[in-house]
């Protein structure tokens, strides 16, 4: 190969890299500068899929530690349930609806989920959360479901 096309090579190469380097970059601005609704509704999918997946620890994650579960219990009788839940071994979790409003560092989110196996969905539940962002993240303060 020449000296004309090795350097020539190089500089595709070099342009290539650069270009590449500005794509992750402008990537890596805009999921930062993502809005506190965006990010709540990624949490909501990443704790259904959790949920879903039987993975309680990552599940159990997303709840602050003095979460309310049913307007009076506590995150004990939250894990009561969930080690429950575990047991049914149901494979969907559907999210119909979702709306999510946020006021400063608290969110209320509502949800309509259908719950059943990959044939038929067994029941539509809704449901309730309060949620604050502390340290930077968003925790799961009081949770509902009917």
């Amino acid at each position: 190969m020449h000296d004309t096309a090795r350097r020539g090579l190089v500089r595709l190469i070099g342009g290539v890299a650069g270009v590449a380097g500005i794509v992750f970059l402008v990537l890596l601005i805009l999921r930062s500068c993502r809005s506190d609704e965006e990010r709540l509704r990624e949490t909501v999918d990443d704790a259904r899929d959790a949920l879903v997946e039987h993975r309680a620890d990552d599940f159990l994650a997303f709840f602050a530690e003095d979460v309310t579960y049913r307007h009076k219990q506590a995150r004990k009788d939250l894990e009561r349930d969930l080690a429950r839940w575990n047991e049914f071994k149901l494979l969907r979790i559907t999210i119909q609806e979702a709306a999510i409003d946020v006021t400063g560092r608290e969110a209320s989110i509502r949800l309509r989920c259908d719950a059943g196996d990959i044939f038929r969905t067994y029941q539509t539940v809704a449901v309730e959360l309060h949620a604050e962002k502390r340290e930077g993240a968003w925790l799961v303060t009081s949770f509902d479901w009917k």
